[in-house]
């Protein structure tokens, strides 16, 4: 079996995105970076090459596409070695729709947009990530990964809040759970250190942010 190469990963929030280009085997970096205040005329880059601070891209509009797209620009400019073989996205919320990562289609961002009610400030900057990628480097694979997703088996009794059930039926009021994809890398990750199989412990996951 070949070796997976590596992956461009993209967090983005409100205002702000975090990115790296990630080897899955050996978790080394080949790029990270991060950019903040999007949104206003104010937005910075930072950008760091195998551990060295490099030149950042300048923003002239400060949207998340932008920053994106210089992302993918400096990409390019990588030793082969180095390029992203796709791309991965973390998304706030996927509702009750998405309980497992998936491959970006144009059914599943049209889902991803209409789920943007529930997540106003983070699923339409996740998507401009998308677009951004479509539109520079359309040969790359995306994936959609879900914040919400790891919560997906919690029983009705626990995701049900005491209001009335239109609430839930017709404005998708209830719980769901966040920071899902930390707290399955901190429970799989005791886990091991254990020596246990996770489904054998009760853990307590503080996600400190």
């Amino acid at each position: 079996m070949s070796r997976p190469g590596p992956v461009l990963v993209l967090n983005a929030g409100s205002s702000s995105l975090k990115y790296a280009i990630i080897d899955p085997a050996s978790g080394d970096r080949a790029l990270t970076g991060l950019a903040e205040r999007l949104g206003t005329t104010d937005a910075t880059m930072t950008l760091s090459v195998e551990g060295r601070d490099a030149e950042s891209p300048e923003l002239v509009h400060g949207t998340h596409h932008e920053a994106v797209s210089a992302i993918l620009e400096v990409a390019r400019d990588l030793p082969p070695s180095m390029r992203p073989v796709g791309v991965g996205h973390r998304i706030v919320h996927g509702g009750e729709r998405f309980t497992e990562s998936v491959v970006v289609s144009e059914s599943v961002e049209a889902a991803i947009r209409a789920l943007s009610p529930l997540a106003p400030l983070h699923n339409p900057p996740a998507l401009e990530g998308v677009d951004a990628v479509r539109a520079v480097w359309p040969e790359l694979a995306q994936v959609a990964v879900f914040d919400s997703a790891f919560h997906h088996t919690m029983p009705a009794r626990a995701y049900r809040y005491a209001v009335p059930t239109e609430w839930y039926t017709g404005l998708a009021v209830r719980r769901y759970g966040f920071h899902g994809t930390s707290v399955r890398y901190v429970s799989e990750r005791a886990a091991r250190l254990l020596g246990r199989p996770p489904e054998d412990l009760a853990l307590v996951v503080a996600h400190l942010g």
